[in-house]
């Protein structure tokens, strides 16, 4: 039994490092969109072409901006 709970935590161990490499890979190209539209003063659409965000992902990365 006790190999099981600790299965069980190893789980959520790497479960919770897997979601916050996510949203910190989210962050990271939030960061560079900003960058990129303050650097070069284009627009989001713009800075998203750009850095080839994927058309799928795009408004949540739009949500974070404002």
């Amino acid at each position: 039994m006790c190999k099981a709970i600790e299965d069980m935590r190893a789980d959520a161990k790497a479960e919770g490092r897997a979601e916050g490499r996510a949203e910190g890979n989210t962050e990271s190209l939030v960061s560079s969109i900003k960058n990129v539209m303050d650097s070069i003063h284009v627009s989001i659409e713009e800075a998203m072409d750009i850095l080839k965000i994927d058309p799928q992902k795009r408004q949540d990365y739009a949500a974070r901006l404002k």
